[in-house]
């Protein structure tokens, strides 16, 4: 695109590429012609007008934007997934906020330069990072609207740059994922509006269009269609999840909720206890499938799961 035209690494190519272009036209003019320029011209054409790469940046201590590089890699080194698991400890609320304000801080240095390029770097795969790991950590600190505010702001980061380069499997993915992401959050909460409810589902399908084969993604549509009470579909998403993946935690939280909420006490009571079976001994229930877990209580009676 001409927006790309005065980056670096391209305006060299570009500067050639109208310059030899203009004396060939002068040369053609004069009746010179020579078949070699059709050939220089189409070299550099594509040179200049070839795609600016937007995937997915390398998380490797070697790869980081120009603007607010050494923060981003600061942000990275102390983001660390700790699984996300049980309620929080003091130690885990101030890591946390840690975290948190590394990935502020790098958001902060990324609005100087408004331009989506900056120094000849597309900066929006990493500002999209940046806002989807805040978001991830805001919703460890329960702060749920905040974060989906956050994994919002990246999924129109992740659209703007698949509208961009559309056929570039690394963009569509992580589109998949950021969808995913905001579908999951609006969903693991129980008590949404029907519209919430609605997008979350309307999120997830997409992903499961693009990608039909990623347990992960039907499972949160399984979790959209829960907050929807559509629960034939609800089993029917999530049945296409465990066969994916062989069933997790969250499936059968799930399928325990659908069960309790048809009336199917029995099924429920399955579901549910199959969950606790994939809890590998000494661990701690994560945050948002405890919460799965006290709603599927709160909807079975309680002396059966004793």
């Amino acid at each position: 695109p001409a927006r790309a035209w005065s980056a670096p690494s391209l305006a060299p190519a570009t500067a050639l590429a109208v310059l030899s272009g203009l004396y060939m036209l002068d040369n053609l003019s004069n009746a010179m012609f020579n078949p070699i320029y059709l050939l220089a011209a189409g070299g550099l054409a594509g040179l200049a007008s070839r795609r600016v790469p937007t995937e997915e940046p390398d998380e490797s201590p070697h790869e980081s934007p120009d603007v607010g590089g050494p923060l981003f890699l600061a942000a990275l080194a102390l983001d660390r997934d700790d699984g996300g698991q049980g309620d929080l400890s003091p130690d885990d609320q101030a890591a946390l906020t840690e975290r948190e304000r590394a990935w502020r801080s790098v958001l902060q240095a990324f609005e100087e330069p408004r331009d989506a390029l900056a120094g000849g770097v597309d900066l929006r795969p990493y500002e999209a990072r940046a806002r989807g790991r805040l978001g991830r950590i805001l919703a460890r600190l329960g702060r749920m609207p905040e974060a989906v505010a956050e994994c919002e702001a990246a999924l129109a980061l992740r659209e703007a740059m698949c509208v961009c380069n559309p056929s570039d499997p690394a963009t569509v993915r992580e589109l998949a994922d950021a969808r995913n992401d905001v579908a999951w959050l609006l969903a693991v909460v129980p008590g949404i509006s029907p519209e919430v409810a609605e997008r979350s589902a309307s999120l997830a399908r997409e992903t499961v269009r693009s990608f039909s084969d990623d347990p992960s993604y039907w499972n949160t549509l399984g979790a959209a269609y829960c907050r929807l009470g559509d629960w034939p579909a609800v089993v029917h998403a999530l049945g296409r999840s465990a066969a994916l993946s062989g069933g997790t935690i969250y499936d059968h939280l799930l399928l325990a909720i659908a069960h309790a909420q048809r009336g199917d006490r029995a099924q429920a009571i399955r579901a549910f206890e199959a969950a606790e079976a994939r809890l590998n001994p000494g661990n701690r229930w994560r945050r948002d499938s405890s919460s799965l877990r006290h709603e599927a209580e709160s909807l079975i009676d309680r002396s059966t799961l004793a």
